[in-house]
This record gives structure tokens, C-alpha cells and sequence, in this order.
């Protein structure tokens, strides 16, 4: 069936996504070399064979290779039924030992408590866990009514999602230095807005005009994608809200990509660093980030998109057919 063809397609390229996020290159400062000058770096490889990596480094350097293999499995060894439940052991896995691992704690805790400094800890959170609950919602609601514009599960989790995200946009960064809610962020990057750059830490006056840039447009595309669900009602025809589903779909997609690339771009414009210059390490450090990360967290949504579609019956190209094809006449 065309449906699952594509629903297979679209898991497949995401594991070969991760295997090519782990053997993809970055440029590091050559050692002993002149200042600026780079060398090409295999930093899922040469990093295993390093002295200092621990179990806990080749732990986050392996995993997208094992996570590419066993998505490429799932989608082809894996009855379609359990398919889902594949992905969402793959997507829970990585995090799960990313909190609960002593090394990886000890590895990571200095970073956040420094970058976590002065804001509200509760506050922020809650606010974090809310943030996410409202993308999985909104991607795992877009995404699912594609294929099932009547699935009443993945139109509540796609309300909940947008109601989620709205709301985060306009709560206070309580115990910021910039104090001010994540909507006008993006504006008073673009502004060039000297206390906001200070407490970033990120970037001259260019990459956070930049940077600002694209997070105000993914910021943009996903409030459209929020108010795109709110508005696909289950009463309308199932043609309409599956056009509606996917145009919000594709909104939420560009939104991120929008929003993570403005990101990349206000870390990866810092002059010093284990990345090198920012003109030269700039395009294959966004690259290698969203194969690695950016796909390690797609893992969750689509595993959990792809199981309600299985258990509901309504199959794409069955009644649809029906529905678009020329009604015989009498």
C-alpha cells in the first residue's frame, strides 16, 4: 500500500540520517598548526580511541550509529505493529542514560549549572517540560492526522500541543538577565540588543542579526502550526483536514529547522573554540548537529505517530479512494 511505503521511506531515511550524522566531518583547530588553520575531523570515530573518553563519552558517540541500525531494522525486519514501539525504545533510550548515568551527570552538570545561572530552577522546568510536551504533541498530532484526519487521539494531542506552545511563548523568563518572554527574544536579537548578546554569551552584532533572524521565523512558522491545529476541527471533511494536517505539518517542520539553525549559528560564531574559525566549521557543524541531535530527537514523535496510525483502522487509499474517485453513475 502507498501509505505504508511512505511511512516506511520516511523511517528508513531517518536511520540512514543518523548512521550519516555519525561518520559526517567537523573542522577543528590543527594541532601545532598556525592560528585559523583546521584539519578535517571524524569526531564519532577519533574520539572512541581518545585517553580521556570515558564510558559515558563512547556511550553519546556510538549511539547514533547503533540508533541508525536499529531504526533501518525497525523498519524493515519489524512487524509494522511493533514498529513504533522500536522507535519510541530508541528515542526514551538515549535521554533516559543521559540523566540517570553518574558519568554522563558528571560530564554535563558544570555546563547546565553555568548556563542555568540566574535563572528561576523550578520555574525554568517547568517551563522546559512544558515546551516539550507541546512539541511532541504538535508534531505527533500533524503528523498523525496526515494519515488519519479522523484519529481523535492525534487531534487531542495536537490541541494540547498548540495550547502548550502558545502558552510557553508568552511566559516570563523569570531570573534571566534579559528578563523577557520567549516571544521577543528573537526580536531583541534581531535589534542587536547589547544586554540581550552580553547574557547570551553568543556572537558578534552580525551572527546574532542572523541567528535572530532565523529563530523569528521558525518562532513564526510554528505559532502558524499551533493555530493550524486549533483550527482543524475533527468536523470538517476528512479531504480538507488532512490538507490542513500536512500544511501544518510542513510548517512545523520549517519551523524547527528555522529555529535550530539560528541556534547553531549563535554557538558555532564564537571566535575561540574546539570548532575552529566560525567561517570554516560554521556549515559542517550545523550539518553534523541536526543528523546527530535533530534526528536522535525526532526517534520519540515518530515512533509514537507511527503506532496510532497502525492501531487505527482507517487505512490511507482504502476510503479515501473511495471518497475522491468518480461515483458511477446510475
Amino acid at each position: 500500500m502507498f501509505e505504508e511505503k511512505k511511512r516506511k521511506q520516511n523511517i528508513l531515511t531517518l536511520g540512514v540520517f543518523l548512521i550519516v550524522g555519525f561518520l559526517f566531518p567537523i573542522l577543528v583547530p590543527e594541532e601545532g598548526g598556525r592560528s585559523g588553520e583546521t584539519q578535517v575531523c571524524l569526531l564519532n570515530i577519533e574520539g572512541l580511541f581518545r585517553p580521556e573518553t570515558n564510558l559515558a563519552g563512547v556511550f553519546v558517540l556510538l549511539y547514533p550509529l547503533l540508533a541508525g541500525v536499529g531504526v533501518i531494522l525497525a523498519a524493515t525486519a519489524v512487524p509494522t505493529a511493533r514498529r513504533g514501539l522500536c522507535l519510541i525504545g530508541l528515542g526514551v533510550l538515549w535521554p533516559t542514560i543521559l540523566f540517570i548515568g553518574a558519568e554522563i551527570r558528571a560530564m554535563f552538570g558544570d555546563q547546565m549549572s553555568e548556563s542555568l545561572a540566574g535563572w528561576d530552577s523550578m520555574g525554568l522546568w517547568v517551563i522546559m517540560v512544558m515546551a516539550f510536551l507541546g512539541w511532541l504533541g504538535l508534531f505527533v498530532g500533524t503528523r498523525t492526522r496526515a494519515y488519519r484526519p479522523s484519529n481523535s487521539i492525534a487531534y487531542g494531542l495536537g490541541v494540547t500541543g498548540a495550547l502548550l506552545h502558545l502558552i510557553t511563548l508568552i511566559i516570563p523568563a523569570k531570573g534571566a538577565d534579559f528578563g523577557t518572554i520567549p516571544l521577543m527574544l528573537p526580536l531583541k536579537l534581531v535589534a542587536n540588543e547589547k544586554s540581550v548578546r552580553e547574557a547570551i554569551g553568543f556572537g558578534d552584532e552580525s551572527s546574532t542579526l542572523a541567528g535572530g533572524l532565523f529563530i523569528l521565523v521558525g518562532m513564526g512558522l510554528l505559532v502558524t502550526t499551533a493555530v493550524l491545529c486549533l483550527m482543524n476541527s475533527l468536523r470538517l471533511d476528512r479531504s480538507q483536514a488532512r490538507v490542513r494536517a500536512s500544511q501544518s505539518f510542513l510548517c512545523f517542520i520549517g519551523g524547527q529547522v528555522a529555529e535550530i539553525l539560528g541556534v547553531l549559528i549563535l554557538l558555532f560564531s564564537l571566535p575561540t573554540g574546539p570548532y575552529g574559525p566560525p567561517a570554516g566549521a560554521l556549515v559542517l557543524g550545523v550539518i553534523k548537529s541536526v543528523l546527530w541531535f535533530g534526528c536522535l530527537a525526532l526517534l520519540l514523535p515518530v515512533g509514537v505517530s507511527d503506532l496510532i496510525v497502525e492501531r487505527d483502522p482507517r487505512k490511507w487509499g482504502t476510503e479515501d479512494i473511495l471518497l475522491l474517485s468518480p461515483r458511477p453513475r446510475k
